[in-house]
C-alpha cells in the first residue's frame, strides 16, 4: 500500500521483484518494479528500478518477448528525457493513443480507431498526462512529440 501512496522503497521493491522471480513469476516482478518506477518521484530510484525491470530475466523464457505481444510494456515502452523526470514511460497502447492525438484526432476518433471507447481512450490519456507530469495542453503535446519521436528514431 505504501508504493501506491507514492512512498517507494528501492531496496523493498527490487527484493520482491526478485522473489517473484525466483517462482517463476518474472513478467509480475517487472511489473512491480514498472509501478514502483511510475510512482517514484525520485529520478534515481525511478532510473534504478526501470533498470531493474529491464534486466529481470524469465529463466522458463528461451526467447525474449516481442515488441507486440504486449507482454512486457515497461521494457518495451519508449522513454524520452522530460525536464520533470528522468524518463517517461509509456505502454504500447498509450503510445497508439498518443500518435492519434498528435495528428489531432478526437478521443471518438480514436477510440473508433483503436477499436476501444471514447471513455477508453480518456483514461489513457489522463494516464499518460499523470506518466508526463503535466495536463497542459501545450506541454503535453510538445512532450508526446518527444516520446514519440524517441520511439520511431527520429
Amino acid at each position: 500500500m505504501k508504493l501506491l501512496a507514492n512512498d517507494v522503497d528501492l531496496e523493498s521493491v527490487q527484493a520482491a521483484a526478485r522473489r517473484l522471480q525466483d517462482f517463476g513469476l518474472a513478467w509480475d516482478g517487472r511489473r512491480l518494479l514498472g509501478t514502483a518506477a511510475a510512482h517514484s518521484s525520485d529520478r534515481r530510484t525511478t532510473t534504478a528500478l526501470l533498470h531493474a525491470a529491464r534486466s529481470l530475466q524469465d529463466p522458463a523464457a528461451d526467447a525474449p518477448a516481442t515488441a507486440g505481444d504486449g507482454a512486457d510494456a515497461g521494457n518495451d515502452a519508449a522513454t524520452a528525457s522530460t525536464g520533470r523526470r528522468s524518463a517517461t514511460v509509456l505502454s504500447p497502447r498509450e503510445r497508439e493513443v498518443a500518435e492519434l492525438l498528435l495528428k489531432q484526432h478526437t478521443y471518438r476518433e480514436i477510440g473508433k480507431q483503436l477499436y476501444i471507447s471514447a471513455k477508453t481512450v480518456e483514461h489513457h490519456v489522463a494516464r499518460i498526462k499523470q506518466r508526463v507530469g503535466t495536463s497542459e495542453g501545450a506541454d503535453l503535446l510538445a512532450q508526446l512529440r518527444v516520446i514519440v519521436d524517441a520511439h520511431h528514431g527520429v
